[in-house]
């Protein structure tokens, strides 16, 4: 397994403690912050935070620094090496 494999694996973990009923209990209070219930802001920015991260795993594809920004050889019918 690649490290876009692992680190999804490790992302979707971070979800699962993040939605986890322990976690939800500690906001779902009867607090407000700026006119939103606290449970709602926290799932949101949760949600939002998970999103960034996944979007940032498949961003970098688990690829060295500079190594699509050289294009691969082709080879195949019709086509030479080198």
């Amino acid at each position: 397994m690649g490290r876009i494999g692992e680190r999804s694996i490790a992302l979707f973990l971070l979800a699962l403690v993040l939605f986890s009923s322990p976690l939800l209990t500690i906001f779902s209070s009867e607090s407000i912050f700026l006119g939103i219930p606290l449970l709602y802001l926290y799932i949101f920015v949760a949600w939002v935070f998970v999103i960034l991260l996944i979007a940032l795993n498949m961003a970098r594809g688990g690829h060295p620094r500079g190594s699509l920004d050289q294009p691969r050889p082709t080879y195949g019918p019709g086509r030479e090496e080198g």
